[in-house]
Protein backbone atom coordinates (compact mmCIF):
# COMPACT_ATOMS: atom_id res chain seq x y z
CA UNK A 1 0.00 0.00 0.00
CA UNK A 2 1.60 3.41 -0.86
CA UNK A 3 2.29 5.46 2.26
CA UNK A 4 0.90 8.43 1.04
CA UNK A 5 -2.62 6.22 1.46
CA UNK A 6 -1.76 4.91 5.28
CA UNK A 7 -0.85 8.86 6.21
CA UNK A 8 -4.36 9.53 5.16
CA UNK A 9 -6.18 7.18 6.71
CA UNK A 10 -4.21 7.69 9.43
CA UNK A 11 -5.04 11.22 9.52
CA UNK A 12 -9.03 10.37 8.72
CA UNK A 13 -9.06 8.10 11.56
CA UNK A 14 -7.85 10.77 14.24
CA UNK A 15 -9.95 13.18 13.03
CA UNK A 16 -13.13 10.95 13.39
CA UNK A 17 -12.20 10.02 16.62
CA UNK A 18 -11.61 13.35 17.96
CA UNK A 19 -14.23 15.38 16.07
CA UNK A 20 -16.95 13.43 16.54
CA UNK A 21 -16.04 12.52 20.48
CA UNK A 22 -16.56 16.62 20.73
CA UNK A 23 -19.40 16.55 19.12
CA UNK A 24 -20.72 13.60 21.55
CA UNK A 25 -19.58 16.03 24.39
CA UNK A 26 -21.90 18.93 23.56
CA UNK A 27 -24.67 16.61 23.59
CA UNK A 28 -23.70 15.12 27.05
CA UNK A 29 -23.06 18.49 27.94
CA UNK A 30 -26.60 19.84 27.06
CA UNK A 31 -29.12 16.81 27.91
CA UNK A 32 -32.21 18.32 26.84
CA UNK A 33 -30.95 18.12 22.89
CA UNK A 34 -31.80 14.99 23.58
CA UNK A 35 -36.07 15.75 22.98
CA UNK A 36 -35.54 16.47 19.84
CA UNK A 37 -35.71 13.38 17.13
CA UNK A 38 -33.00 14.94 14.83
CA UNK A 39 -30.55 16.06 17.15
CA UNK A 40 -30.75 11.74 18.66
CA UNK A 41 -30.13 11.54 14.79
CA UNK A 42 -26.79 13.26 14.74
CA UNK A 43 -25.75 11.75 18.13
CA UNK A 44 -26.57 8.49 16.85
CA UNK A 45 -24.07 9.51 13.28
CA UNK A 46 -21.35 11.18 15.84
CA UNK A 47 -21.13 7.47 17.70
CA UNK A 48 -21.07 5.75 14.46
CA UNK A 49 -18.49 7.97 12.93
CA UNK A 50 -16.36 7.92 15.80
CA UNK A 51 -15.89 4.23 15.74
CA UNK A 52 -15.44 3.92 12.73
CA UNK A 53 -12.32 6.28 13.23
CA UNK A 54 -11.46 3.38 16.12
CA UNK A 55 -12.16 0.59 13.76
CA UNK A 56 -10.56 1.97 11.01
CA UNK A 57 -7.27 3.04 12.88
CA UNK A 58 -6.84 -0.87 14.46
CA UNK A 59 -7.71 -3.07 10.97
CA UNK A 60 -5.01 -4.16 8.72
CA UNK A 61 -4.15 -2.22 5.72
CA UNK A 62 -5.60 0.83 6.93
CA UNK A 63 -3.23 2.95 8.53
CA UNK A 64 -0.41 -0.10 9.61
CA UNK A 65 0.63 -2.46 7.45
CA UNK A 66 1.79 -4.83 8.69
CA UNK A 67 -1.08 -4.85 10.80
CA UNK A 68 -0.95 -3.76 14.68
CA UNK A 69 -2.09 -7.41 15.71
CA UNK A 70 -2.91 -10.48 14.74
CA UNK A 71 -4.49 -13.47 16.58
CA UNK A 72 -3.01 -16.71 16.69
CA UNK A 73 -6.04 -18.37 18.30
CA UNK A 74 -8.29 -19.74 15.91
CA UNK A 75 -11.55 -18.25 17.44
CA UNK A 76 -9.93 -15.17 17.68
CA UNK A 77 -8.56 -15.33 13.78
CA UNK A 78 -12.26 -16.17 12.62
CA UNK A 79 -13.40 -13.36 14.00
CA UNK A 80 -10.37 -11.17 12.87
CA UNK A 81 -10.72 -12.36 9.18
CA UNK A 82 -14.24 -12.09 8.83
CA UNK A 83 -14.19 -8.63 10.62
CA UNK A 84 -11.61 -6.23 10.82
CA UNK A 85 -9.02 -7.97 7.78
CA UNK A 86 -12.22 -7.80 4.95
CA UNK A 87 -12.94 -3.99 6.61
CA UNK A 88 -16.64 -5.82 7.29
CA UNK A 89 -16.96 -3.34 10.36
CA UNK A 90 -15.66 -0.16 8.73
CA UNK A 91 -18.62 -0.79 5.95
CA UNK A 92 -21.37 -1.79 8.11
CA UNK A 93 -20.72 1.71 10.13
CA UNK A 94 -20.37 3.52 6.71
CA UNK A 95 -23.77 2.15 5.90
CA UNK A 96 -25.56 2.69 9.05
CA UNK A 97 -24.64 6.53 8.80
CA UNK A 98 -26.31 6.14 4.93
CA UNK A 99 -29.31 4.98 6.43
CA UNK A 100 -29.42 7.11 9.72
CA UNK A 101 -28.84 10.32 6.95
CA UNK A 102 -31.91 8.80 5.03
CA UNK A 103 -33.61 8.71 8.34
CA UNK A 104 -32.79 12.23 9.28
CA UNK A 105 -33.70 13.61 5.01
CA UNK A 106 -37.13 11.86 6.10
CA UNK A 107 -37.33 13.80 9.54
CA UNK A 108 -36.27 17.09 7.82
CA UNK A 109 -39.05 16.53 5.01
CA UNK A 110 -42.06 15.64 7.70
CA UNK A 111 -41.12 18.54 9.37
CA UNK A 112 -41.76 21.21 6.87
CA UNK A 113 -44.15 19.46 4.69
CA UNK A 114 -46.02 17.33 7.05
CA UNK A 115 -45.38 19.80 10.31
CA UNK A 116 -48.95 19.11 12.24
CA UNK A 117 -47.73 15.13 11.55
CA UNK A 118 -43.88 15.66 12.99
CA UNK A 119 -44.66 14.83 16.83
CA UNK A 120 -46.77 12.22 15.62
CA UNK A 121 -44.42 10.81 13.89
CA UNK A 122 -41.17 11.21 15.42
CA UNK A 123 -40.89 10.89 19.33
CA UNK A 124 -37.91 9.74 20.65
CA UNK A 125 -38.70 6.72 21.28
CA UNK A 126 -39.57 5.56 17.26
CA UNK A 127 -36.38 7.83 16.63
CA UNK A 128 -34.08 5.71 18.74
CA UNK A 129 -36.08 2.45 16.95
CA UNK A 130 -35.33 3.86 13.81
CA UNK A 131 -31.71 4.24 14.22
CA UNK A 132 -31.15 0.96 15.70
CA UNK A 133 -32.78 -0.61 12.64
CA UNK A 134 -29.81 1.59 10.55
CA UNK A 135 -27.84 -1.10 11.79
CA UNK A 136 -29.98 -3.80 11.38
CA UNK A 137 -30.06 -3.15 7.58
CA UNK A 138 -26.16 -1.82 7.64
CA UNK A 139 -25.50 -6.18 8.89
CA UNK A 140 -27.68 -7.70 6.31
CA UNK A 141 -25.93 -5.33 3.89
CA UNK A 142 -22.45 -6.51 4.87
CA UNK A 143 -23.57 -10.06 5.33
CA UNK A 144 -25.12 -10.76 2.12
CA UNK A 145 -22.96 -7.87 -0.49
CA UNK A 146 -19.77 -7.81 1.10
CA UNK A 147 -16.96 -10.31 -0.10
CA UNK A 148 -16.34 -13.51 2.18
CA UNK A 149 -12.64 -14.73 3.70
CA UNK A 150 -10.93 -17.83 5.19
CA UNK A 151 -8.62 -18.05 7.65
CA UNK A 152 -5.14 -20.14 7.25
CA UNK A 153 -3.81 -20.40 10.56
CA UNK A 154 -0.51 -22.14 9.50
CA UNK A 155 0.99 -18.91 6.90
CA UNK A 156 2.86 -16.54 8.48
CA UNK A 157 1.80 -13.46 10.13
CA UNK A 158 0.03 -11.35 7.84
CA UNK A 159 -0.89 -13.77 5.48
CA UNK A 160 -3.27 -16.05 7.65
CA UNK A 161 -6.45 -14.36 5.73
CA UNK A 162 -7.41 -15.27 2.53
CA UNK A 163 -10.22 -13.20 0.53
CA UNK A 164 -12.38 -15.12 -1.32
CA UNK A 165 -13.08 -14.47 -4.89
CA UNK A 166 -16.86 -14.88 -5.73
CA UNK A 167 -17.45 -16.35 -9.31
CA UNK A 168 -18.68 -14.30 -12.14
CA UNK A 169 -21.62 -15.93 -12.89
CA UNK A 170 -25.46 -14.89 -12.96
CA UNK A 171 -26.13 -14.60 -9.41
CA UNK A 172 -22.97 -12.48 -8.14
CA UNK A 173 -23.81 -10.14 -10.63
CA UNK A 174 -27.17 -10.02 -9.25
CA UNK A 175 -26.01 -10.04 -5.88
CA UNK A 176 -24.01 -7.15 -6.97
CA UNK A 177 -26.92 -5.13 -8.58
CA UNK A 178 -28.90 -5.49 -5.69
CA UNK A 179 -26.15 -4.51 -3.00
CA UNK A 180 -25.15 -1.50 -5.23
CA UNK A 181 -28.57 -0.32 -5.20
CA UNK A 182 -29.64 -1.10 -1.28
CA UNK A 183 -25.87 0.20 0.30
CA UNK A 184 -25.74 3.44 -2.56
CA UNK A 185 -28.46 4.00 -5.02
CA UNK A 186 -31.81 3.66 -3.58
CA UNK A 187 -30.67 5.23 -0.40
CA UNK A 188 -29.49 8.22 -2.09
CA UNK A 189 -31.82 8.71 -4.69
CA UNK A 190 -34.48 9.24 -2.09
CA UNK A 191 -32.60 11.65 0.04
CA UNK A 192 -32.11 13.64 -3.25
CA UNK A 193 -36.07 13.88 -3.70
CA UNK A 194 -36.53 14.27 0.01
CA UNK A 195 -34.55 17.20 -0.17
CA UNK A 196 -35.46 18.36 -3.31
CA UNK A 197 -39.33 18.49 -2.42
CA UNK A 198 -38.21 20.16 0.58
CA UNK A 199 -36.57 23.15 -0.63
CA UNK A 200 -39.68 23.15 -3.56
CA UNK A 201 -41.56 23.80 -0.33
CA UNK A 202 -39.49 26.03 1.51
CA UNK A 203 -39.67 28.17 -1.29
CA UNK A 204 -43.10 27.97 -2.38
CA UNK A 205 -44.03 28.81 1.25
CA UNK A 206 -41.35 31.41 2.36
CA UNK A 207 -43.82 32.34 6.07
CA UNK A 208 -44.45 28.18 6.46
CA UNK A 209 -45.22 27.88 10.27
CA UNK A 210 -44.20 30.71 13.14
CA UNK A 211 -41.09 33.09 12.10
CA UNK A 212 -39.45 30.90 14.88
CA UNK A 213 -40.10 28.23 14.20
CA UNK A 214 -39.44 28.14 10.63
CA UNK A 215 -35.97 29.75 11.33
CA UNK A 216 -35.21 26.90 13.62
CA UNK A 217 -36.43 24.30 10.98
CA UNK A 218 -33.93 25.98 7.96
CA UNK A 219 -31.18 25.83 10.21
CA UNK A 220 -31.51 22.22 11.24
CA UNK A 221 -32.75 21.21 7.43
CA UNK A 222 -29.39 23.20 6.36
CA UNK A 223 -27.33 21.21 8.49
CA UNK A 224 -28.48 18.15 7.86
CA UNK A 225 -28.74 18.43 4.31
CA UNK A 226 -24.99 19.49 4.05
CA UNK A 227 -23.88 16.57 5.97
CA UNK A 228 -26.03 14.06 3.68
CA UNK A 229 -24.56 16.44 0.57
CA UNK A 230 -21.19 15.72 1.79
CA UNK A 231 -21.89 11.94 2.30
CA UNK A 232 -23.76 11.39 -1.48
CA UNK A 233 -20.30 13.18 -2.66
CA UNK A 234 -17.86 10.41 -0.53
CA UNK A 235 -19.46 7.68 -0.67
CA UNK A 236 -21.29 7.46 -4.33
CA UNK A 237 -17.54 6.66 -6.40
CA UNK A 238 -16.29 4.34 -4.44
CA UNK A 239 -19.34 2.40 -4.24
CA UNK A 240 -19.58 2.30 -8.25
CA UNK A 241 -16.20 1.19 -8.62
CA UNK A 242 -16.95 -1.53 -6.21
CA UNK A 243 -20.22 -2.36 -7.73
CA UNK A 244 -18.11 -2.39 -11.53
CA UNK A 245 -15.58 -4.84 -9.97
CA UNK A 246 -18.29 -7.18 -8.25
CA UNK A 247 -19.39 -7.91 -11.81
CA UNK A 248 -16.22 -7.92 -13.10
CA UNK A 249 -15.30 -4.56 -14.84
CA UNK A 250 -13.03 -3.25 -12.13
CA UNK A 251 -10.24 -4.04 -9.83
CA UNK A 252 -10.22 -3.15 -6.41
CA UNK A 253 -6.40 -3.26 -5.99
CA UNK A 254 -6.05 -0.62 -8.28
CA UNK A 255 -4.58 3.08 -7.52
CA UNK A 256 -7.83 4.46 -8.40
CA UNK A 257 -10.23 2.57 -6.35
CA UNK A 258 -7.63 2.97 -3.53
CA UNK A 259 -8.20 7.14 -3.68
CA UNK A 260 -11.83 6.58 -4.06
CA UNK A 261 -12.03 4.76 -0.78
CA UNK A 262 -9.62 7.35 1.12
CA UNK A 263 -12.54 9.68 -0.16
CA UNK A 264 -15.28 7.74 1.16
CA UNK A 265 -13.01 7.59 4.24
CA UNK A 266 -13.10 11.19 4.55
CA UNK A 267 -16.68 11.33 5.15
CA UNK A 268 -16.35 10.00 8.69
CA UNK A 269 -14.61 13.15 9.78
CA UNK A 270 -16.27 15.32 8.17
CA UNK A 271 -19.62 16.45 9.94
CA UNK A 272 -17.91 18.03 13.34
CA UNK A 273 -16.60 20.35 10.84
CA UNK A 274 -19.69 21.21 8.53
CA UNK A 275 -21.47 21.68 12.42
CA UNK A 276 -18.94 24.31 13.44
CA UNK A 277 -19.40 26.22 10.16
CA UNK A 278 -23.52 25.72 9.91
CA UNK A 279 -24.29 26.34 13.04
CA UNK A 280 -23.85 28.61 15.48
CA UNK A 281 -25.51 26.73 17.92
CA UNK A 282 -22.67 23.62 17.83
CA UNK A 283 -20.17 26.45 17.68
CA UNK A 284 -21.24 28.01 21.01
CA UNK A 285 -21.51 24.13 22.41
CA UNK A 286 -17.75 23.69 21.32
CA UNK A 287 -16.85 26.73 23.16
CA UNK A 288 -18.22 25.42 26.75
CA UNK A 289 -16.86 22.23 26.09
CA UNK A 290 -13.23 23.63 25.67
CA UNK A 291 -14.09 25.82 28.41
CA UNK A 292 -14.71 23.44 30.58
CA UNK A 293 -12.21 21.19 29.75
CA UNK A 294 -9.55 24.14 30.35
CA UNK A 295 -11.44 24.86 33.96
CA UNK A 296 -10.86 20.89 35.06
CA UNK A 297 -7.03 21.10 33.97
CA UNK A 298 -6.73 24.94 35.23
CA UNK A 299 -8.09 23.32 38.72
CA UNK A 300 -6.26 20.15 38.35
CA UNK A 301 -2.96 22.28 38.26
CA UNK A 302 -3.82 24.42 41.14
CA UNK A 303 -4.69 21.25 43.09
CA UNK A 304 -1.07 20.05 41.95
CA UNK A 305 0.54 23.04 43.01
CA UNK A 306 -1.22 23.57 46.24
CA UNK A 307 -0.45 19.96 47.22
CA UNK A 308 3.59 20.69 45.83
CA UNK A 309 3.44 24.01 48.07
CA UNK A 310 2.10 22.66 51.39
CA UNK A 311 4.58 19.48 50.70
CA UNK A 312 7.58 21.99 50.02
CA UNK A 313 6.74 23.55 53.31
CA UNK A 314 6.12 20.76 55.26
CA UNK A 315 9.96 20.04 53.93
CA UNK A 316 11.54 23.64 55.13
CA UNK A 317 9.79 23.44 58.49
CA UNK A 318 11.76 20.10 59.09
CA UNK A 319 14.72 21.22 58.18
CA UNK A 320 14.32 24.26 59.91
CA UNK A 321 13.85 22.46 62.75
CA UNK A 322 17.30 20.15 61.53
CA UNK A 323 19.34 23.24 61.47
CA UNK A 324 18.31 25.30 64.76
CA UNK A 325 19.01 22.42 66.67
CA UNK A 326 22.47 21.98 64.80
CA UNK A 327 23.21 25.53 65.98
CA UNK A 328 22.17 25.03 69.44
CA UNK A 329 24.47 22.63 69.45
CA UNK A 330 27.53 24.73 68.29
CA UNK A 331 26.51 27.55 70.62
CA UNK A 332 26.51 25.66 73.44
CA UNK A 333 30.04 23.58 72.73
CA UNK A 334 31.44 27.06 72.19
CA UNK A 335 30.19 28.71 75.26
CA UNK A 336 31.72 25.31 77.32
CA UNK A 337 34.97 26.06 75.30
CA UNK A 338 35.16 29.71 76.63
CA UNK A 339 34.21 29.15 79.81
Amino acid sequence: MLLSIQISYGIISILSVLGNTLVMLVFLNQRNRFNKSYNIMIFGLAVTDCMAGIVMFISPKFVFDPPLFEPTNIPGLIAYCHMLWIRMIVFLLGFASTYICLLLAFDRWVAVVRPTRYKQVFTVRKTIVGVFLSYVIALGLVWIAHPGSKYAPGNPAGKRCIILRAEQDFLAHVRGVLGFLLKSALPFFVITCLYAHLVYKLRKSPNLGSEQHSAITRRVTRVAALATTLLIISWSPSQVSFFLSSIGYGNIRSALHLGLSVLAMLNFCLNPIIYALASKEFRKGYWEVFTKCRCLMGRRHRVAAREERAGTERSDVGFAEDDGGGLGDRRAAYEDNNV
